[in-house]
Parts: C-alpha cells; sequence; structure tokens
C-alpha cells in the first residue's frame, strides 16, 4: 500500500499519525525518504500542533486551509453502511 504513496512522500516531509504507526514505522521509514515522521498515536490537534510548530521552524508557513489529509481507507461509517447494504441485500 505504501508503494502507491512512495512518489507523494519524494522530497516532501510526509508525517504519520495514528495505531499503525509503531508496528508498521520500519515499512513506513522503509518506504519513505529522510523526511519521513512517525507519531504516536496523538490527539489529532496536538498532532498539527507539533507539525506546524516543526514546519514554521524551518522557515516554512502554509495557511490552515493547504493541509490535507490522506486517508488509508475510507471511514468505518462508510464501511458499516456497505456492509449493512450487502447483508440486507
Amino acid at each position: 500500500m505504501l508503494a502507491r504513496w512512495a512518489e507523494r512522500m519524494a522530497g516532501s516531509p510526509t508525517w504519520f499519525i495514528g495505531d499503525g504507526t509503531a508496528p508498521h514505522g520500519e515499512t513506513i521509514h522503509a518506504a519513505g525518504t529522510s523526511q519521513v515522521h512517525i507519531l504516536p498515536t496523538p490527539l489529532l490537534a496536538g498532532a498539527i500542533g507539533c507539525i506546524a510548530v516543526a514546519t514554521a521552524q524551518r522557515g516554512e508557513v502554509i495557511t490552515p486551509g493547504a493541509v490535507r489529509p490522506l486517508y488509508v481507507r475510507r471511514p468505518d461509517a462508510e464501511l458499516d453502511r456497505e456492509r449493512r447494504a450487502l447483508h440486507d441485500g
């Protein structure tokens, strides 16, 4: 799955946040560049704050609207709706 993101990660700082970061940290680092950052599962606002501080310290500033998450999978609500439709179907 990481292979399809390799191009997006190349040359750009990339942060991985969530439950899967600890068990898959080695794989994430192997697929990325030296600019891959792995954070343990924090509260989302705290993680965003840490990323913003690190970015600002490097002199890089972006507007809040420019931050775009890249989700690994569809939301649970969509998956549940699909399962119910198959079950009821």
